[in-house]
C-alpha cells in the first residue's frame, strides 16, 4: 500500500509584536500634538469643570472653586497681577479715571471695562440723559451748550452753572441835564451780558458791592432812574462825584463787579429858566411859560406885592401845577394861604418853581409881576 502524506498547514503571515508597538506609539504622539495644538490656538480655554483641586485646571482658569467645582482665572486678588482685582473669578483692573484703562476699555464701577451697547442716536436716549455721544455710544445730559438751559455751559457731557464773569461794555453812567430840560436823573447804559445786572454806586472810589451806598437792581440798557428807585435812596448833591460798578446774576449767583464808572451829579448849573410871565386882568393873573421843558414836571407858583422876595418869604403859593395845565387864569384864591388885596390896580410879583420828579433838584425862574386890574 502506498503511504499517504499529510500536508503540514502553513503558518500565516503577520506583524511582529513589535511592529503594533510602533503603531500605538504613533497613535498616542498624533493625540498629544492635537491637544498641545488645541491648547495653543484656543490660549488654554477654562478647564472642564468638576475640578476639586488646582492640578485639576489649566490654561486662562488655573485655580479651582471647591465650591462650584469650576476652574476660575482667580480665587482670591493675590491671584491677579499688581494693579487687579479678583471679582467674580476673574482678574480686572482697577481704576479712578477713565486714563487708568486701555481703550476701548473704560472706568465703570472702578473696573475697567468694555462699556455695555449703548445708543446710536438721540431717539435711544431719554430722562436726564437725552443725548447720544456716538463716540462711545453712551447716552449723556448734552453735547454742547445748546443742549442746556439759560447760561449753563456743556461740561464733560453735563450742564454746569457757572458764575457770570465781571460784565464788560458799553458801560457808562452818566447825568442829563441841560438848558432845555430840567432832567435830574441818572442815564444808565449797562452791560451787554445775560443776566440781571445791578447798579451799585458809592462816593468813594474803589469800593466793592458790599460796600455801596446804594444799589439798584434790574437794570436794563439805557434806561433812566430817579434817585427814590435805589436802595436806601441815595441824596444827590450838586456838584458831587459818585462812582458805579456793575454786577450780573445768570442764575447762578452774582458775578464778578465791571470796571468803575465815574459821574459828578449836576442840576442847579443847568438848570432851565422856567419864565413864567403874569399877565394882570380882572381880579386874576394868566400865568404863560415861555419855555416848556420836554419831561413832565409840576410847577409851583409864588406870589408876593414885594418885589425880591424869597420862596418861603412868599405871601403864598399855588401848586403843584402839572405842566400841561398852562397857560392858566389864576385868582388869589387858588393860592395857599388865599391872597389878599389880590386885584384893584395892585402890583403883585411872581416866581416860578419846577419841581423835576428824578431827584431833589429845581429850578426856580426869575421875577416877573403883573398889575391885578
Amino acid at each position: 500500500m502506498s503511504q499517504i502524506r499529510r500536508r503540514t498547514p502553513e503558518k500565516k503571515k503577520g506583524l511582529p509584536g513589535w511592529g503594533w508597538a510602533l503603531i500605538i506609539s504613533a497613535i498616542i504622539i498624533v493625540i498629544i500634538i492635537i491637544i498641545v495644538i488645541i491648547v495653543l490656538v484656543t490660549g488654554g480655554e477654562d478647564a472642564p469643570s468638576g475640578c476639586t483641586l488646582d492640578t485639576d485646571c489649566f490654561g486662562s482658569t488655573p485655580k479651582c472653586n471647591v465650591t462650584t467645582g469650576i476652574c476660575q482665572q482667580c480665587i482670591l486678588t493675590a491671584d491677579c497681577s499688581s494693579g487687579q482685582t479678583c471679582i467674580g473669578g476673574q482678574c480686572q483692573t482697577t481704576c479712578v479715571n477713565p486714563n487708568d484703562c486701555t481703550l476701548p476699555e473704560e472706568c465703570i464701577s472702578n473696573i475697567c471695562q468694555l462699556p455695555p451697547l449703548g445708543c446710536i442716536n438721540d431717539g435711544d436716549c431719554s430722562g436726564a440723559t437725552p443725548k447720544c455721544d456716538i463716540g462711545p455710544n453712551v447716552c449723556v445730559e448734552c453735547l454742547d451748550m445748546g443742549d442746556c438751559d439759560g447760561t449753563d455751559i456743556c461740561q464733560s457731557n453735563e450742564c454746569v452753572c457757572v458764575v457770570a464773569l465781571a460784565p464788560t461794555g458799553p458801560l457808562s453812567i452818566s447825568i442829563f441835564s441841560n438848558a432845555i430840560s430840567p432832567f435830574t436823573g441818572i442815564t444808565i447804559f449797562t452791560p451787554t451780558e445775560v443776566g440781571v445786572h445791578t447798579l451799585w454806586i458809592s462816593r468813594t472810589t474803589g469800593f466793592t458791592p458790599g460796600t455801596a451806598e446804594a444799589s439798584l437792581p434790574g437794570v436794563t440798557t439805557g434806561g433812566l432812574w430817579s434817585s427814590a428807585a435805589f436802595t436806601p435812596t441815595p441824596v444827590f448833591v450838586d456838584g458831587e462825584i459818585w462812582f458805579g460798578i456793575f454786577t450780573t446774576d445768570n442764575g447762578c449767583g452774582q458775578g464778578l463787579p465791571s470796571a468803575q464808572a465815574a459821574f459828578v451829579f449836576s442840576c442847579s448849573s443847568a438848570a432851565p429858566d422856567p419864565g413864567f410871565i403874569a399877565i394882570g386882568g380882572f381880579g386874576s393873573a394868566t400865568i404863560i411859560p415861555t419855555i416848556l421843558p420836554i419831561f413832565s414836571t409840576d410847577v409851583i407858583i409864588y406870589a408876593s406885592k414885594t418885589s425880591g422876595f424869597n420862596l418861603d418869604q412868599a405871601e403864598g403859593f399855588a401848586g403843584p401845577i402839572p405842566i400841561g395845565s398852562f397857560p392858566g387864569i389864576l385868582t388869589g384864591a387858588v393860592f395857599t394861604p388865599p391872597l389878599v388885596g389880590f386885584g384893584g390896580g395892585t402890583t403883585w410879583f411872581f416866581k416860578s418853581e419846577v419841581i423835576g420828579s428824578w431827584g431833589p433838584c429845581t429850578a426856580v425862574s426869575p421875577e416877573y409881576f403883573a398889575i391885578i386890574s
